[in-house]
């Protein structure tokens, strides 16, 4: 809608959306990916490691214990219950909980891209790339 606006008007259509996207957070997956991938945007997931949000139960202690650690931003339920999955696979893999929502985040990458906008942006058609400077 707001790209044909543009269009119509001989303005730049949108051509990135940004939002929040994490392994805890999915809300875009429902409507704003099928939309993206039908007007050709590229995606640039915020806070695609969750924001700080997703730890392991000794992260988590060690957090409510130091007094230097920023305070909590009210870590939801979701975000434990996801963290805590998160964690046991990590540790079936021998390797982080952050590595874990790396590798998964990475492998969505056909949709997305981590890097900054004005040097690659990716659309969400698989065969037409845009580049960008």
């Amino acid at each position: 809608m707001f790209r044909e606006d543009a269009r119509s008007h001989g303005l730049t259509p949108f051509s990135v959306y940004q939002g929040r996207w994490n392994a805890a957070f999915r809300d875009m997956e429902a409507e704003i990916i099928p939309m993206c991938e039908d007007q050709g945007m590229a995606i640039v997931p915020w806070a695609a490691l969750g924001g700080g949000q997703l730890m392991s139960s000794e992260q988590r202690k060690w957090r409510e214990r130091d007094p230097d650690a920023r305070p909590d931003r009210s870590i939801r339920d979701v975000d434990i219950k996801v963290s805590n999955v998160l964690e046991k696979i990590a540790g079936d893999k021998s390797t982080t909980l952050q590595a874990v929502v790396s590798k998964q985040h990475n492998a969505s990458s056909y949709w997305e891209t981590n890097l900054p906008v004005p040097r690659l942006l990716r659309t969400c058609s698989r065969s037409q790339p845009t580049f960008s400077r």
